[in-house]
């Protein structure tokens, strides 16, 4: 049964060797059960993307029928979705992200859930990736999973900065050769049936985040020798301080540069407004407007 899988699998975690509950036999069989549910099959018929027949309608031009989804089907991927809640709980985590991640796809390519679902699961997996690594063995599902939530993004350039600054955090560079991203056929049918990898991924190795833009504005601030590596920063609000930063000990000041994302003023002690919080955790800059005024910026991706 389900809960029975569910319970053998969180006990028994195939990618933590040699913890108690889990011996060779075990592993064997896990390894091989892994290995089926990442061989593509294409979904199940009665689910929402099964092909459907035609009849001829009185002028003689096919007519559709209307698709019938099996409601054991439906039953299922309710089930499938409570092991995957289960594994992304965060006492489960690290150990079972990877069984997380293959059973999603699992589901995404047999059971076909909804654009919404899938979305949601994956933004949710990816998540858990930036926040424990890459689980050995998974780099390719990794990369594609982000490529598929860039090409969900409707606003590029946004989408280009948001995969760009998921990959760099899961330890890829985007400016070297394309990686191998022919992974999570599931997600993709569904998400992005159109997705072109290859350009995908020169628009990345285009495009600069905010973080790393900031790293260019420091060396500048340090070399006191203004540059052309932060466009973004120079849109912001906060730039004629940090133009000035550049050529002025005191102005520099009323800048202050932070090696990770907080949210304190790092002179005042005082938490920052929620707005600008999340500013400098999105674009790395921000304002201390409830204390002192001064700006943050934050090297970190």
């Amino acid at each position: 049964s389900v809960s029975s899988l569910r319970d053998g699998i969180l006990n028994n975690p195939v990618h933590h060797r040699g913890q108690a509950g889990g011996g060779p036999s075990w592993e064997r069989f896990l390894s091989y059960l892994f290995s089926a549910l990442r061989q593509r099959r294409g979904p199940f018929p009665g689910t929402n993307t099964a092909v459907v027949g035609d009849d001829e309608d009185d002028d003689g031009s096919p007519e559709k029928r209307p698709k019938t989804v099996d409601p054991y089907l439906v039953r299922a991927l309710g089930n499938l979705e409570k092991l995957f809640d289960k594994f992304l709980e965060d006492h489960n985590l690290p150990k079972s992200l990877a069984t997380a991640l293959i059973l999603a796809e699992y589901a995404a390519d047999r059971l076909a859930p909804e654009y919404q679902q899938a979305k949601g699961w994956l933004e949710r997996l990816v998540e858990a990736l930036l926040k424990h690594g890459v689980p050995d063995g998974l780099g390719e599902e990794a990369a594609t999973a982000v490529l598929i939530l860039q090409a969900c993004e409707p606003d590029v350039a946004k989408g280009d900065k948001r995969a760009r600054r998921r990959l760099l955090q899961l330890g890829f560079t985007p400016d070297m050769a394309l990686v191998s991203v022919g992974a999570l056929p599931g997600f993709r049918a569904i998400l992005a049936p159109d997705l072109d990898p290859e350009r995908g991924w020169v628009r990345l190795a285009s495009v600069r985040t905010h973080a790393e833009q900031v790293r260019a504005y420091v060396v500048a601030l340090r070399t006191m020798t203004p540059g052309e590596g932060y466009p973004d920063l120079v849109a912001m609000p906060e730039w004629p301080t940090l133009r000035e930063a550049i050529g002025s000990e005191r102005a520099r000041d009323r800048v202050r540069i932070l090696r990770k994302w907080q949210e304190h003023c790092p002179v005042c002690s005082s938490r920052l407004p929620a707005a600008e919080a999340r500013r400098l955790r999105n674009e790395s800059v921000a304002s201390a407007i409830n204390c002192c005024g001064r700006t943050l910026v934050c090297e970190a991706f």
